[in-house]
């Protein structure tokens, strides 16, 4: 999900300050949309500055979300794991022939990790992280579980650190792929890398922390469900004549419907959404 920023710019218009926000609307496997005029120019939104609409509207939203997580039984309350440990129907139906394409994934990766890597990470649909490893600073390896409780498994890769620190001080937990199964094929729903990463929090969302430079950070939270990555909000970072500038978005980071809020609203944000400490089965 590569991060393109764009800049905010702040017109005086008849007595009235406007904060005008321009950006781009990105999907989970970092494809662009523009929102352009007919005439091909990028299009200028006057939007609503009232952080208080947008923080009840976001605050509201999760809270439902972590409601009907934890009426289905899916998810703990205070760490957000897994509890559902009886085979669904279509495990029981399919044995061990169910996640056969997760099986034969994690071997055709690991002999690149082990003797090279013969197709580039496209082709193979692996993170490029994969072929710069170092077994010194992380431990790349996999899991299985199910993130949207239909009671089949998705399959993640990603990354521990050897210190056992806690994430994301140490670079422990993360997310660099997530693959779901959809008719009895492996589809690939999240790619990470370094600048680019994903966690697990507590309260069951996908955390997505990305970066395009020192001035341009954004935390975007994702909801995992029907095999797709759902876009819950995002707050960021942005700079306008050298200036930090701290916005929130119902959306993606740097949409037209982002408003401006405080730093410590910011940080409130992020550190509201706790990352779970996952165990990856090492490659090697």
């Amino acid at each position: 999900m590569k991060k393109r920023r764009e800049k905010i710019t702040v017109f005086l218009l008849t007595g009235a300050l406007f904060l005008l926000l321009t950006g781009c609307e990105k999907n989970v496997s970092g494809q662009e949309n523009p929102a352009e005029t007919d005439d091909g120019k990028a299009q200028v939104e006057t939007i609503d500055i009232s952080s208080a609409r947008a923080e009840e509207t976001f605050a509201a939203e999760t809270e439902a979300m972590k409601q009907e997580r934890e009426s289905s039984g899916y998810f703990r309350t205070d760490a957000g794991a897994p509890l559902n440990t009886e085979k669904s129907a279509m495990e029981e139906e399919a044995g061990n022939d169910l996640y056969a394409p997760y099986d034969e994934f994690v071997s055709l990766v690991t002999e690149g990790l082990r003797n090279g890597f013969t197709e580039d990470a496209e082709t193979l649909d692996i993170s490029s992280c994969f072929y710069y490893t170092n077994p010194s600073f992380e431990i790349i390896g996999y899991m299985r579980m199910d993130l949207d409780g239909d009671g089949i498994d998705e399959l993640l890769f990603g990354e521990n650190s050897p210190d056992g620190g806690a994430p994301p001080e140490s670079w422990d937990s993360i997310i660099y792929g997530i693959y779901t199964l959809q008719d009895g094929k492996m589809r690939h729903v999240v790619d990470g890398w370094e600048r680019n990463r994903f966690y697990l929090c507590e309260d069951g969302l996908l955390a997505n922390e990305g970066s395009s430079g020192a001035a341009y950070s954004s935390w975007t939270y994702y909801r995992f469900a029907h095999g797709e990555a759902q876009v819950v909000g995002s707050v960021f970072t942005d700079e306008v004549n050298l200036t930090p500038v701290y916005c929130r978005s119902d959306g993606e980071p740097y949409g037209n419907d982002a408003i401006e809020i405080t730093e410590a609203e910011l940080r409130e944000t992020v550190e509201s959404h706790v990352y779970q400490k996952l165990s990856f089965t090492p490659f090697l």
